[in-house]
């Protein structure tokens, strides 16, 4: 492959005297040869169509991927820009049109993989284009790298990138779409043009830098590039988006004025995709009160929670969240960028008068806080700091100028030059004007004077593209040395306020890719110099079905990693909790923002979270030797022998530590107890709602071959389940693998868990080759401590999603005996209609399952998927284990809940999976959580059972004092538990459930293997 690349690339720059020829996916490109403006030579492509024309049906609509052409396409010539009005002197020549969508290509002569630069150009949403006169390659060229421009959509004047109507007809932010799909092309070809896809760097000015900040944010642009640098903007500008409200009005006064019908969506923008594009930017300029007055009119919104929506969360609540890419950013201002408002007003002696005589409104207007209730009040505060009362004339230049300036001083541009009249608001005052100065140091602009240019010094901005793995602040330099190398980790607070340590990122395993992709992992190699561990890593390929609305295929391949998080760095040896996160092994990730530390590092605790794989990439099987599967199980016993072997220089006790898991994490913990390549790894364990019983938890005998034959054949692989499939499917992307699992699913996102773990052929190696029940009777499961334990409405998992969709709900009541089985995992029982008429009956009494049935659902569903397998588990366990085994009942309902999270947030489904893990490790999930005094009291109740448990292995030793209730085991012939209730008291108790224990018991569905032997004992 890489030998057919140099190849290629030699012939191309052999073509130096003529034009050279690029294939890309969409077909071949006839390029130019350039020079920069110290003469080296590069070859450009340009006027690249990566989306269809916008046009017709297809205006106000998210941009599609441009079709292939045939022959060779003429890429040496530049291309029109979009739709826009020119307020700057230096875009009043390019032509515009709808079809507009198109980027340019810039490479040097080599056939080396270059790093690469995609710029965003700025222009405050309104105007600037892409074309090499304006941000052109001629200086960046002169380095080793390849560079991308691009147009995109506009809005403002324009509206074709940013009209919204706030709703599901137009939710608006195309423009931003339209970069994302740049991107996507960008990083689809770009290795054609000697570029390294795995080495993209964003760059913008002013909008272009607040778009930068919105593609760090946006779930659609996840794993697109791997760095970004936001010149003079970010996304939480006051002037980058849009108030609630104020898209759809500025669009229904764009409607109401091209005299549209308005009594629907549809209606407006039926009709406004044939108006005449020149005619809505005469509109739009008509009812601006001044050049600069509320300019911004349509600009990037956050969009209802739909498919394909570019951001739906403000942009601080997602910061907040930790939901953004994790990529190095850098971010900067010139000393004076507010000179691009203050020029213009000094340059019309009128404005100035007006701002004088009414400041309050005139600069409520400038800075986009005129829809505020106090905005009198926060202009008189301006003028006060700013002008200390003195009139607003031609003496207060500097003052306006600094006013708009955004107080983030991380580089500067201090060098005043003739660039100061690229904007149409040069004037004989000296007010210096360096918005757009950074850029045009660094992007070579015909039209400004080279010798000037030449002179400024960009080399920081460009190493830092270059070198893109830059190191963060050290906080407290935490270092520490594993057998592979050294560590920097940083500085974070507990819950309560207490320092630790973390170190996030950590490799356990080589990557999982080319041929290692379906086997199982490889230690990780040892690493020069010192690994910085203050970046987490990918979360592995997914897309997280059990979350409402959330379509984003996301994560890399290159996931093994982990995350160690200890309060000292080391002193004495603490005990040591690692968690394996749930998402039906489908979907979940071990990074903070999903599970975070800071709840448990309020005790003396070491805490470890890991990735493993997931999904197809993770249990793909055929159930024989060339791919037995479990290798999401493997890779998480390997994480377990990194962390023995290496805890201890984190200050972790190896000798004591315990694993916990949730849902999928809880089956896979109790797997660890059953598998011999995690004996002894292990001196504690804890599963909450899961466990490797369970219908779901398992595959049974040639399911897992039947599924990984259906994949194949989705992707057009031979269904042999043999080595030939095996390397088709390698072939495959990790997003098609992934976006193949929606094919399997028949009711909502069931069945959903078509890759699981199953029981290997007897090899070397192999993770389990015996039920589980078989390895437990015999008495070959790990002899260490065990916790086990349901919420009270476990079932909330699915029962939301199905009730916020009420068609599911009556396909359920029409479709009980097709529907149930898949739900509740017996659909590949013989008697499944048998058994669903009975389930029926016994949970509805025959009713019409409907609005009034919300908790028989829930119920059905929590005892077929977690109580029942749970309880006849826990039993069995503690008959065969010489160590106790603790059964919890979690009944405390507090301000938040995940069924929120799953599907329905309007109604209360009592305790929900996974709520009992939100008092025990934090998340972004609840981003607005305030935890009332109870939810404080519950934390603490459960936090401190955990570390006890790491510690003593006894929940609730002796000198334990949050509570008085001691925590008894379970017997075999007396199933004792902990019932934490609703008031967030605790009290042991008898009987859990016993009707519908007793009903499950008598389906007897659950553990079919070897029934006669087994029967007494279950």
């Amino acid at each position: 492959m890489f030998a057919v690349w140099f190849l290629f690339v030699g012939a191309l720059l052999q073509v130096v005297n003529s034009n050279p020829h690029v294939q890309t996916g969409q077909g071949i490109l006839r390029g130019s040869v350039q020079k920069t403006w110290r003469g080296t030579t590069f070859l450009a492509f340009q006027s690249i169509p990566y989306a269809e024309p916008p046009v017709g049906n297809l205006r106000f609509q998210p941009p599609k991927p441009g079709k292939p052409w045939e022959g060779v396409l003429d890429a040496t010539k530049t291309h029109v820009a979009c739709p826009q009005v020119a307020i700057f002197a230096y875009n009043t020549t390019t032509p515009e049109s709808e079809d507009c969508l198109f980027l340019n290509v810039y490479t040097p002569k080599t056939t080396d993989l270059l790093p690469v630069i995609v710029f965003i150009h700025g222009g405050g949403f309104m105007c600037d284009d892409a074309n090499i006169d304006l941000y052109g390659p001629h200086i960046l060229l002169d380095k080793s790298l390849v560079l991308v421009t691009f147009n995109y959509r506009l809005g403002s004047y324009c509206a074709f990138g940013f009209l919204s109507l706030e709703d599901d007809v137009l939710p608006g932010n195309n423009g931003l779409k339209d970069q994302n799909l740049a991107l996507r092309w960008v990083k689809d070809n770009i290795r054609s043009f000697g570029g390294n896809p795995d080495k993209i760097t964003i760059f913008g000015n002013s909008a272009g830098g607040a778009s930068v900040y919105f593609h760090i944010i946006s779930p659609l642009s996840k794993g697109l590039f791997h760095a970004a640098i936001s010149s003079s903007g970010i996304a939480t500008c006051s002037w980058t988006l849009a108030k609630r409200g104020e898209a759809n009005r500025s669009s229904r006064a764009l409607a109401h004025a091209f005299k549209c019908p308005t009594y629907s969506s549809k209606a407006i923008l039926d009709c406004l995709q044939t108006a005449n594009f020149s005619e809505i930017s005469d509109y739009i300029l008509k009812i601006m009160a001044s050049p600069y007055e509320d300019s911004i009119v349509l600009r990037p919104v956050i969009e209802p929670k739909l498919p394909g929506s570019f951001i739906s969360n403000h942009p601080v609540d997602i910061i907040k969240s930790g939901q953004f890419s994790q990529v190095p950013y850098m971010i900067g201002i010139t000393t004076n960028d507010g000179a691009i408002l203050s020029a213009g007003i000094y340059n019309d002696y009128t404005y100035t008068a007006r701002l004088n005589d009414d400041f309050e409104d005139m600069v409520s207007l400038f800075f986009s806080y005129s829809n505020l209730s106090s905005k009198q009040n926060i202009s008189r505060q301006i003028r006060k700091f700013y002008f200390q009362g003195r009139t607003v004339d031609n003496n207060t230049k500097s003052e306006l100028t600094d006013v708009s300036i955004i107080v983030v001083k991380l580089f500067y541009v201090t060098y005043s030059t003739s660039l100061n009249c690229i904007f149409n608001i040069c004037t004989p005052y000296h007010v210096i004007c360096r918005k757009c100065e950074a850029m045009k140091h660094l992007l070579g602009n015909e039209k400004i004077p080279q010798e000037e240019v030449r002179k400024m010094h960009h080399t920081k901005i460009l190493d830092f593209v270059c070198n893109v793995n830059l190191k963060a602040n050290d906080l407290l330099n935490f270092q520490v040395h594993v057998q592979q190398g050294a560590l920097k980790g940083m500085e974070r607070r507990s819950w309560g306020g207490r320092l630790f340590a973390a170190f996030v990122g950590i490799p356990y395993a080589e990557p999982p890719v080319g041929p290692k992709r379906f086997q199982p992992p490889s230690p990780t190699k040892s690493w020069n110099g010192v690994l910085d561990a203050t970046k987490c890593c990918a979360s592995c390929p997914q897309r997280n079905v059990f979350r409402k609305n959330d379509f984003a295929i996301v994560g890399s391949e290159d996931c093994l990693c982990l995350n160690v998080y200890t309060p000292q760095v080391p002193d004495r040896l603490l005990p040591v909790i690692v968690f394996i996160h749930g998402g039906g092994f489908i979907a979940g990730s071990g990074n903070p923002n999903m599970y975070g530390p800071d709840i448990l590092l309020d005790h003396d605790l070491v805490v470890v979270t890991i990735n493993y794989r997931i999904g197809a990439l993770g249990f793909l099987s055929f159930e024989d030797e060339v791919l037995p599967g479990n290798n999401g199980l493997k890779d998480q016993s390997l994480a377990l022998k990194w962390i023995a072997e290496n805890i201890k220089q984190f200050g972790g006790d190896p000798n004591k530590i315990t694993i916990f898991g949730n849902s999928a994490g809880g089956v896979s913990v109790y797997y660890h107890l059953l598998s011999p390549l995690s004996k002894g790894l292990l001196h504690g364990a804890i599963s909450s709602s899961g466990i490797a019983t369970a219908t779901w938890g398992l595959a049974q005998k040639g399911e897992a071959k039947r599924n990984a034959q259906r994949l194949a054949k989705y992707l057009n692989c031979p269904p042999s389940s043999g080595d030939i499939t095996l390397e088709c499917l390698r072939k495959i992307s990790a997003y098609d693998l992934v976006r193949q699992n929606d094919k399997f699913m028949e009711f909502s996102y069931d069945p959903g868990i078509t890759h699981k773990p199953v029981i290997e052929p007897k090899l070397p190696g192999a993770f389990i080759t015996k039920h589980p029940l078989d390895i437990i009777t015999s008495g070959e499961l790990a002899q260490i401590p065990y916790i086990n334990g349901i919420t009270t409405d476990d079932g909330a998992l699915k029962s939301p999603t199905i009730y916020d969709n009420y068609s599911l709900v009556e396909r359920l009541n029409k479709e009980f005996d097709h529907v149930a089985p898949m739900i509740l995992h017996y659909d590949h029982h013989p008697s499944s209609k048998k058994i669903s008429a009975k389930i029926r009956e016994f949970y509805f009494q025959n009713r019409d399952i409907d609005n009034t049935t919300k908790t028989e659902v829930t119920d059905v569903i929590t005892d077929a998927l977690f109580y029942y397998p749970q309880r006849v588990t826990s039993r069995l366990h503690a008959k065969y284990s010489k160590q106790p085994i603790y059964f919890y009942l979690f009944g405390y309902r507090g301000s938040v809940s995940y069924s929120t999270i799953f599907g329905d947030p309007k109604h209360n489904y009592g305790v929900c999976h996974v709520d009992d893990l939100i008092y025990s490790l934090s998340t972004s999930a609840f981003r607005d959580y305030k935890p009332t005094e109870s939810d404080i009291h519950m934390t603490k109740l459960m936090s401190t059972f955990w570390y006890n448990f790491a510690n003593t292995g006894n929940p609730t030793p002796e000198d334990i004092d949050i509570t008085t209730t001691k925590w008894e085991p379970v017997e075999y012939n007396k199933f004792k538990y902990l019932s934490i209730k609703r008031d967030a008291s605790v009290e042991m108790e008898q009987h859990l459930y016993e009707d519908r224990f007793k009903f499950w018991e008598k389906l007897d569905i659950h553990f079919e293997f070897d029934k006669n032997n087994r029967k007494d004992e279950l």
